[in-house]
């Protein structure tokens, strides 16, 4: 005999199941990349491009050592009227967000999950002086964002601050399309 029981936690768990493993009917493209350093007695020298519409490449070295820093970091829709609508914000100390980037369950985890795979950058500070990092092939891909997602541009600003002072920004605008 089958329980109801049973028999209605199978109707709820089939269609979450088949929610997980769902074609993403979506592709994520980047059309915008900018990184402007404000402080260049930190920063020795700062390199990037995007390659096509999915692949960021960034690399950077540094004057000094950094044990301590800022980090902010906004997601914002762009709405029809190109007003910005926003999704996330976020203000930490930067060593704090390497250490625990991979216990968020959030758009943070996603970001630095990937960063961590293709570049250099230590997990925990200090990022060391005269060390060429990178990042290298840099994508959002699509699998790691729920299956249903709406047709949207965006935009997000990262800011990196040393001594409450600002010293880098970079800003990508992109779109999710059908």
């Amino acid at each position: 005999m089958y329980s109801p029981n049973a028999f209605c936690t199978l109707l709820v768990l089939c269609p979450c199941l088949l929610l997980l493993e769902a074609k993403r009917d979506f592709t994520i493209d980047l059309y915008i990349l900018n990184i402007s350093v404000a402080d260049r007695t930190l920063v020795k020298s700062a390199n990037y491009h995007l390659y096509g519409t999915k692949i960021i490449y960034l690399d950077f070295i540094l004057t000094r050592s950094l044990n301590d820093f800022g980090l902010k970091a906004s997601l914002d829709m762009v709405r029809k009227d190109n007003r910005n609508m926003n999704v996330f914000k976020m203000d930490t100390h930067g060593c704090d967000a390497l250490k625990s980037s991979h216990d968020k369950m959030n758009l943070l985890k996603v970001i630095f999950r990937e960063i961590f795979r293709v570049s250099n950058i230590p997990r925990k500070c200090p990022i060391a002086a005269n060390k060429k990092y990178f990042i290298n092939n840099f994508t959002l891909r699509e699998d790691d964002f729920p299956p249903i997602f709406p047709s949207l541009e965006f935009q997000m600003k990262i800011e990196i601050s040393v001594d409450r002072d600002e010293k880098a920004t970079g800003i990508i605008k992109g779109r999710i399309r059908k």
